[in-house]
């Protein structure tokens, strides 16, 4: 997947392995990874599962829920 065929200085066909940097990528994930853990955290305390089960919790709208 990642073999790359080159000449080099005498004409000879030499296979290289060319690796994509990744990152870019890793730290992206990395980073949307903390802000979800960091949001779970935050709204864990505010929705409890009695909460959730209860009646109370219907009465909100779909956005809130």
């Amino acid at each position: 997947m990642f073999d790359v065929e080159q000449l080099d200085k005498k004409g000879v066909l030499r296979k290289r392995r060319k690796i994509p940097r990744s990152g870019k990528p890793a730290l992206f994930k990395a980073v949307s990874g903390l802000i979800w853990m960091g949001l779970f955290v935050k709204f864990s305390s505010w929705y409890t599962v009695p909460f959730v089960l209860s009646d109370g919790y219907i009465q909100y709208n779909i956005i809130r829920r």
